[in-house]
């Protein structure tokens, strides 16, 4: 493995710092939580978990780019590129999968099946 030099450490940080978007628009946070709100998403979600889906994300979303219409542009690009790396990092820890997976030590004791054919017939 090649040791990463400070120098190319800044770099690489720069780059994933450069690849953020530095805008948001407020008509496509606004269609994100009208979306979020509307019937057949929330009925999908409801009979997937049983319960209404949570539109705070998509109603923060656009709440926080109506602000971002206020201020000076290189203040509003700091701020959107803080949250965006917020939002990466959140989504990349907290992933929906982690949790439901345990990792084995030995196989299944019914693995492989016994039986003669090892190719179940679908017939």
């Amino acid at each position: 493995m090649m040791a990463t030099t400070p120098a190319k450490t800044t770099s690489l940080a720069q780059a994933k710092q450069d690849d953020l978007p530095t805008t948001c628009s407020l008509w496509s946070a606004f269609d994100k939580m009208q979306l979020c709100y509307t019937l057949l998403p929330q009925s999908r979600y409801y009979y997937k978990y049983g319960t209404l889906k949570d539109c705070t994300a998509a109603r923060e979303e656009f709440f926080f780019c109506a602000r971002m219409k206020s201020k000076p542009r290189a203040v509003a690009a700091q701020l959107i590129q803080e949250r965006e790396e917020a939002k990466r990092i959140k989504k990349i820890v907290h992933r929906p999968s982690q949790g439901v997976w345990e990792i084995r030590e030995a196989p299944a004791e019914d693995f492989p099946p016994s039986g003669s054919d090892p190719v179940p017939s679908l017939l």
